[in-house]
Formats: C-alpha cells, sequence, structure tokens
C-alpha cells in the first residue's frame, strides 16, 4: 500500500522560511485525509509521517498537527478509525482545519496553541510550607512507634490513627493538583471551539474562503 499519494517534490516552496516544507504539508495533508476517512490504519498513518519527513524535509506545522492528532487515539489501536474507534463531528472539525492549514501557504507560526486556551495551574506550595508537612509527616510516622516502645498502647493508636487521617489528606491534595497540571499540559484542543491550529478566527475564514480542494492541486496563498 502506498502511504504517500503523488509526488511533491517538484513543488515550489511557497514560504522561504526554516523547517517549512510544502512538499511535506500537501503530502501530510493527503494522509489525514485518508486517516479521517478510515481507509488507514493509525500505525500507516504514523509511518506516513515518518516517510514524509524523511522525502520531503521537517515541516513545523505538520510536526505541531502530528502531535496532536496522535493523542486522539489509544497507543493499543492500531486499526482504522472506524466503529466505535472513529472520530468524533468536533474532532474531524478540527482536523479539516488541519487539512485546510496544511493546504495553504500560512506560515508555519499559526500552528502555535491559543494563549486562551490555556488553564493556569493552582498555585504552589511554598517551600517552607512543604518542609514544615514532612517534618509533621516523620513526627507522625515516628510517634506511635516510640509510644510503641514505651508501652504505651492509646497514645500509639491516637498516633497511627492522626498517621491515616493525615495521609488521606496528602493523597487528596496530590489528586488536585495532579489535575490541575493536566489542564494545564497541552492537550489536544479537540474538545473546545477555537481556531486551532490557525492563529486566529480571521486566518481561518480567509482559509476558507479559498478552499484549495476545490480550487485545483496548487497550495492557494492567501497572505
Amino acid at each position: 500500500m502506498r502511504l504517500i499519494d503523488g509526488d511533491y517534490r517538484g513543488i515550489e516552496q511557497a514560504v522561504s522560511r526554516e523547517n517549512v516544507s510544502i512538499p511535506a504539508r500537501l503530502a501530510y495533508a493527503t494522509t489525514l485525509r485518508r486517516l479521517a476517512a478510515g481507509l488507514i490504519t493509525t500505525c500507516e498513518h504514523e509511518s506516513a509521517y515518518f516517510r514524509i519527513s524523511k522525502f520531503y524535509g521537517s515541516d513545523d506545522a505538520v510536526a505541531a498537527i502530528w502531535e496532536r492528532v496522535i493523542a486522539t487515539y489509544g497507543d493499543f489501536h492500531d486499526g482504522k478509525l472506524r466503529g466505535r474507534h472513529a472520530w468524533s463531528r468536533e474532532t474531524k472539525r478540527y482536523v479539516s482545519q488541519c487539512i485546510l492549514l496544511l493546504r495553504t501557504s500560512r506560515q508555519h507560526e499559526a500552528c502555535e496553541w491559543p494563549a486562551d486556551d490555556k488553564i493556569a495551574p493552582g498555585k504552589q506550595i511554598p517551600f517552607v510550607t512543604r518542609c514544615v508537612l514532612m517534618a509533621g509527616w516523620i513526627a507522625l510516622v515516628l510517634a506511635p512507634v516510640v509510644f510503641l516502645c514505651a508501652g504505651l498502647v492509646w497514645p500509639a493508636l491516637v498516633g497511627i490513627a492522626a498517621w491515616g487521617v493525615f495521609g488521606l489528606t496528602l493523597a487528596i491534595s496530590h489528586e488536585i493538583q495532579d489535575r490541575r497540571m493536566a489542564a494545564f499540559e497541552v492537550q489536544p484542543p479537540f474538545n473546545v471551539v477555537s481556531a486551532w491550529p490557525f492563529a486566529t478566527r480571521g486566518d481561518l475564514a480567509a482559509a476558507r474562503r479559498h478552499p484549495t480542494y476545490l480550487c485545483g492541486d496548487r497550495p492557494v496563498s492567501i497572505a
């Protein structure tokens, strides 16, 4: 099976910037369409990406889009995106926007993550507070041992109970912090409404006025 449809090596570079390859964009746009249509497997999609990078050179837009596309399907699914594995309507809408960007000669900066879609993490616990909490944790651990060695059973049981409460509180705080940090991490923007991978909604609207798949094979410059 051919993983790269067409030969784009003769296409003139429409953007004279580093890490921009119009042939790579055109080839990956075709691959992305085939993946969305369920014509190729996820493994074939990933193999095609590496072959495109090898044959046509690296491109920042292609790399940025690929990193987010592979996060939309599980690591253990190596089949076609059909049935219960098919992309949702929202995901397909963003994939179509990715294809639209790849088929136009926009600058590679357009694939930067929209700043207004980021979620700021919660405040970090100060270092001094962390040291005090750690000292309290050590004291709770050692106190029951000391009481048991001294033959004081009830104080030891109270210390063990306090140890359990403190540990549960610490686990809950860690879970809350992990969720906040996970929300801040770069995630596929397929569950939000934005112009991604275009930098602005104006760029997306301009690209939609020139749908390159309806205007011929050559990319249409909308700059």
